[in-house]
């Protein structure tokens, strides 16, 4: 080593020098100047060698710094503790600066890892948030364009739905309130007429099969044009575009048939309701005690007629109603207040054929052949009060008939109602079978032919045949006709039923909604209703509580008024069956009240009951079949 003259240099020298010489001194002290266990021998050692080196070659080199050495040499055990003092300091600068090298490194690592650490989760946090919101977006949009479309489908399927059930119920009121302006209309205005003519079973036929062809006829294109003139007049543009394929089948037909013929019932049965409160005259009829007719005169009554009553001991009296009176409630309530134990005072009502006219005898059924009841043990007396009997007929002429004519008119001869009755309760002939043969048969003619209400009969009439039947010693009396309440025929009925007479009547065919017809409503009448073979209830029988009991009545095989055979069908022929059965149950021992209510009980036990349990409005007590015939014979 060279060194210049020049202060800095001395002193960095010096200052080595001193730094250096203790390190020395303290290899010295460990023979450093000699050469190292090689055992011993670490990196620091081998360094330290190399130091010791040079300060030997330095030291004995000639130059101030020597004795400088030396002198250093000698005071070395006086400088050892400022020494380890110093180096002391210096490794704590050192550790401290390593500390604080080695904390800030170790600071900066955990900050960046803390940094990292955290940036990871904001931005995981952050691409989560974004991720969901982003996701929440997507599925809203999706679930709204989903929605949409379902919504849209829905609706679209809702809406046709909904479309074609407004399309069909207004088809349905539509057509019904098209098929019943129509019927209604042309009813009202093609058969109101022939309906006033024409009460009884000439009524239904001729209206029926009018308005059957005009409802066959005109009804499906009545429909199809008010189909198209609503639903295009109702919807809009859309909706009768998507309803362009749609398309009236075969149903709706079934349904404007359907319609058409319950309105139609509806028109007969409200033109029969209203014929029932139709009065012959304006004459008053009044049965009382004989010898009232000076009282009435006194009281300013003028009398048009009387005829006393055997079978009452009364008088039946006909006279001129009041001027002032009228028949509206105010009048109906006078008469009902005339009324009294000793008087009964009522209008002369119409009385009507329970029955539809005779059809075609394809599918009809022999009355035998229906029911097989056993002929009464001793020969019996039955009245059958109706249309004239034409006695002529093949199946009436082996029956022993007594006839005799009550009607107001001259008796119609056209209608075969009479030889339709008489025949299932008694016909025999080579080709027919009716149910009885053992019988007497007496036959009051009480129906006429009247311009304005058609075939009918009156309260008076009934009135008089009644008599004559029961004066005849007849316990068993058949009616297949029905009418208006009348009071002063029920007293009358009630009177027989007192005396032990057996009165079957029809309940009628003004439809199952009709009011309760007369005498079949009275109390003591038995109500008959008509069944089919199939025991079904025929659809056109009133219904209700008069009705006590059902038989036979629809597609029955029965004489016409000429010499031939005809199928018919109602409750007017449905009542012979029951008669017949009454008939049968008589004995030789005079009929009361009592054996009367016996026989009726014994009557009911032969039925079947179709309806509800016990006796309801459809079938009364039960049905008189051939079933229930056979039931009761085991």
């Amino acid at each position: 080593m060279v060194l210049k003259n020049k202060s800095y240099q001395r002193m960095a020298l010096t200052i080595s020098t001193l730094l250096l010489s203790p390190a020395a001194l303290s290899l010295e002290h460990r023979n450093v100047l000699s050469e190292p266990d090689e055992a011993n021998t670490t990196v620091s050692e081998a360094a330290f060698d190399l130091v010791t080196r040079y300060f030997a070659e330095f030291i004995n080199k000639s130059g101030p710094y020597g004795s400088l050495y030396l002198s250093q040499r000698t005071n070395f055990n006086a400088t050892e503790d400022d020494v380890e003092d110093d180096v002391e300091d210096d490794v704590e600068d050192d550790v401290e600066d390593d500390v604080e090298d080695d904390v800030e490194d170790d600071v900066e690592d955990d900050v960046e890892d803390d940094v990292e650490d955290d940036v990871e989760d904001d931005v995981e946090d952050d691409v989560e948030d974004d991720v969901e919101d982003d996701v929440e977006d997507d599925v809203e949009d999706d679930v709204e364009d989903d929605v949409e479309d379902d919504v849209e489908d829905d609706v679209e399927d809702d809406v046709e739905g909904d479309v074609e059930d407004d399309v069909e119920g207004d088809v349905e009121d539509d057509v019904e309130g098209g098929v019943e302006d129509d019927v209604e209309d042309d009813v009202e205005d093609d058969t109101e007429d022939k309906i006033d003519d024409h009460v009884g079973g000439d009524i239904e036929d001729d209206a029926e099969e009018e308005i059957e062809d005009k409802v066959e006829d005109d009804s499906k294109d009545d429909a199809e044009d008010d189909i198209e003139d609503k639903t295009e007049s109702d919807l809009d543009a859309d909706s009768v575009e998507k309803l362009s394929s749609f398309s009236v089948d075969d149903s709706y037909y079934e349904i404007i048939e359907q319609r058409a013929s319950l309105q139609l019932e509806n028109v007969i049965q409200g033109s029969a309701d209203d014929n029932n409160e139709k009065v012959f005259s304006d004459n008053w009829l009044i049965l009382s005690e004989p010898n009232e007719s000076d009282f009435l005169q006194a009281n300013g009554y003028s009398i048009i007629s009387s005829r006393f009553l055997p079978s009452l001991n009364k008088d039946l009296v006909r006279v001129e109603a009041p001027r002032s009176f009228k028949l509206d409630s105010a009048g109906i309530a006078l008469l009902k207040n005339l009324n009294s134990s000793e008087r009964a005072v009522d209008l002369n009502h119409i009385y009507s054929l329970s029955a539809l006219s005779a059809q075609s005898e394809n599918k009809a059924q022999i009355p035998r052949n229906l029911l097989s009841i056993t002929p009464p043990t001793t020969r019996q007396k039955v009245g059958i009060v109706d249309t004239q009997i034409h006695t002529s007929h093949p199946s009436l002429r082996r029956l022993n008939i007594t006839s005799k004519d009550f009607s107001e008119k001259a008796p119609i001869s056209s209608s075969s109602h009479g030889n339709s009755v008489v025949s299932i309760l008694a016909g025999q002939s080579d080709d027919f079978m009716g149910l009885l043969s053992n019988v007497d048969v007496y036959a009051a003619s009480v129906f006429f032919h009247d311009d304005d209400s058609g075939d009918i009969t009156t309260t008076e009439s009934l009135l008089n045949s009644l008599d004559w039947l029961v004066s005849q010693d007849v316990k068993v009396i058949n009616m297949s006709l029905a009418g208006p309440a009348n009071m002063v025929l029920s007293a009358a009925i009630e009177e027989y039923c007192q005396q032990g007479i057996i009165i079957v009547a029809a309940v009628g065919n003004n439809g199952p909604h009709s009011e309760p017809l007369f005498p079949a409503a009275d109390e003591c009448v038995i109500g008959v209703t008509a069944i089919s073979e199939n025991n079904r209830v025929y659809r056109r029988a009133v219904r209700g509580p008069q009705v006590d009991i059902a038989s036979y009545g629809v597609n029955i095989l029965a004489a016409d008024n000429q010499s031939g055979y005809a199928s018919v069908t109602g409750t007017s022929f449905a009542t012979p069956f029951v008669t017949a059965q009454v008939l049968s149950l008589l004995t030789d021992a005079p009929v009361s009240q009592s054996s009367q209510k016996m026989l009726t009980e014994e009557l009911m036990s032969l039925t079947i009951d179709l309806g509800d349990p016990g006796k309801d409005i459809v079938y009364g007590f039960g049905a008189l079949t051939q079933k229930g015939q056979y039931s009761s014979q085991h």
